[in-house]
């Protein structure tokens, strides 16, 4: 098992919404350290637990939905998430925070030391529409860059 794991979260069809499974697929055409593995996991339940188990490192990337320009890249660790469960960035219901948060509070030992989710900020959300806004898609280069330099920060 890779020590760091890069994965894109989301539904390809719901316009924007796929901006982390793009940037995963971005991601797989660039050289990357030999020891990051690449998922692309769509939206996340109970089971994005276990692709993060026994990682060092993990760099989640999503659409986020905030009160941002589309195509604004934020990076956000834990610390940074709201405490509440009404998270204004988060577009699956089961809510990604509460995901994350349920891993370190019930298997602490088994969650990556070093953990980052990479937003970008939606602008178009139809369901049943596969291609990403101009917006979105002009941000993914970017978003990448950011989850290149966090790897390498992190010395993966």
């Amino acid at each position: 098992m890779a020590a760091a794991v890069v994965i894109g979260i989301g539904n390809s069809l719901v316009g924007d919404d796929g901006a982390g499974l793009a940037a995963i697929r971005l991601l797989r055409r660039q050289p990357l350290p030999a020891d990051v593995e690449l998922v692309e996991a769509g939206v996340p339940d109970v089971d994005l637990l276990a692709v993060l188990e026994g990682r060092e490192v993990a760099v989640l990337v999503d659409a986020l939905q905030a009160d941002l320009l589309p195509g604004t890249v934020k990076t956000f660790t834990m610390d940074d998430l709201p405490p509440t469960t009404a998270l204004p960035w988060s577009l699956h219901g089961f809510g990604l925070a509460e995901l994350l948060r349920l891993g370190y509070l019930v298997q602490p030992e088994k969650m990556p030391r070093r953990l980052w989710l990479v937003g970008i900020q939606a602008g178009r959300l139809r369901p049943g529409e596969e291609a990403l806004s101009p917006a979105v898609a002009a941000a993914l280069p970017e978003a990448v860059r950011v989850v290149r330099q966090l790897l390498a920060g992190a010395h993966v």
